[in-house]
């Protein structure tokens, strides 16, 4: 598994060439994170033995281990602005919530010792949003107060991968059971219920394009699991059209894993956990 990098339009759902490697070596790399501006990823790697942060300078390439510790960190997240890290850690049974800095080597801070596991940050940078599991519940907790509010009602059916949107007015997820899309609006940081949301289409792991008047999601409808975009209506988020194809993968060789994607979605660059497989024929011989 390594990340690759897809030139793109963010805003007009347009792919501008092929995906190109980022990340060498033999190790797995998945779960990028990158900032608004393209400048700064961050991804999880078990290139040192076992699963840490590593953040990498996309002008100069240099990358540099947020994390050095024996056990795994998951699920990193930039700020928009890539100035802070959010990252978990299974910590004695129990799932802490790290922040570290998006922009120099710092001690992290650990938010919390038994919250859950990080999704995103609200866009001013203030709270970050996680999850905690069996059955799956939706809370921030604010970086500064260590307070924890919920913020979308459970449903008969769990919600996965919540984002917000750039402008911070709503909340994109969904749901595997059903293989379909959402977003909702938000009223005072929360969402409503169920009657409230608005179908989206069929996929899994939404991505808000930067203006906020697009989703980008993973779809099968053509049987392989390729990258589709879903214009919405600017005031209502309504879809707006039909879902068109962003970019295939038609190939056995490089496919999308849904659950390595992460968020690297920046203006002008789509960072995308690609799984390549290869293979050899051997001959041998029998006495």
């Amino acid at each position: 598994m390594k990340l690759w990098s897809l030139p793109i339009d963010a805003n007009r759902g347009k792919a501008l060439g092929a995906p190109q490697q980022v990340t060498g070596g033999v190790a797995s790399d998945e779960r990028p994170s990158i900032s608004a501006d393209g400048r700064t990823l961050v991804f999880v790697s078990n290139r040192s033995g076992n699963i840490d942060v590593w953040r990498r300078d996309m002008a100069t390439g240099n990358e540099t281990a947020i994390t050095a510790t024996p056990g795994d960190e998951s699920r990193p997240r930039l700020t928009r602005d890539g100035t802070k890290i959010c990252y978990g850690a299974s910590e004695t049974g129990k799932l802490a919530i790290y922040v570290a800095s998006g922009l120099k080597q710092a001690v992290p801070e650990r938010i919390c010792e038994d919250c859950g596991n990080p999704a995103d940050w609200t866009p001013d940078g203030n709270k970050i949003l996680y999850w905690r599991p069996n059955p799956i519940r939706w809370f921030t907790i604010d970086v500064a107060t260590h307070t924890a509010t919920e913020v979308i009602p459970r449903a008969e059916h769990e919600n996965h991968n919540l984002e917000y949107s750039p402008d911070g007015g709503w909340f994109s997820f969904d749901m595997p059971d059903e293989r379909t899309v959402f977003v909702t609006r938000l009223k005072a940081g929360i969402a409503g219920g169920r009657s409230e949301w608005i179908r989206v289409g069929e996929g899994a792991h939404a991505w808000w394009s930067p203006d906020s008047k697009m989703l980008y999601l993973v779809s099968a409808r053509d049987t392989f699991q390729c990258l589709w975009g879903q214009r919405l209506a600017a005031e209502t988020k309504q879809p707006s059209g039909e879902a068109f194809p962003v970019y295939h993968f038609h190939e056995a060789r490089r496919v999308l894993p849904l659950n390595t994607l992460g968020w690297g979605l920046a203006s002008d660059r789509f960072i995308l956990p690609i799984a390549e497989s290869r293979g050899n024929v051997w001959l041998g011989k029998f006495d």
